[in-house]
């Protein structure tokens, strides 16, 4: 992981969070880095840390997701029920 990454990260985990927010976590790492950036989002899930993850990854995304919402550009009108399905599921991170 990054410098820079590795800073964010720690700075979001002294407050506590409820959820990270991860965009392209493992974009223009090298292989050894990808693997400890999946090891400690397994270790956060773990934790019981909600995090979503943004990323065009889908082996990584695989490997690290309790659920994958797949958004394909090409598809029209199924935006709005994974919309939906996304907002509830923060409100039901929010709520507990």
């Amino acid at each position: 992981m990054g410098k820079k990454q590795r800073v964010a990260l720690a700075r979001a985990m002294m407050i506590d969070p409820k959820i990270i927010g991860y965009d392209e976590p493992t974009s223009a790492l090298d292989p050894e880095l990808r693997l400890e950036v999946e090891k400690l989002i397994i270790q956060n899930r773990e934790l019981g840390i909600t995090q979503i993850v943004v990323t065009h990854d889908l082996q990584f995304a695989e490997n690290i997701a309790d659920t994958i919402l797949k958004v394909e550009p090409k598809v029209r009108g199924d935006y709005n029920e994974k919309f939906k399905l996304l907002i509830t599921l923060l409100i039901s991170v929010f709520n507990n």
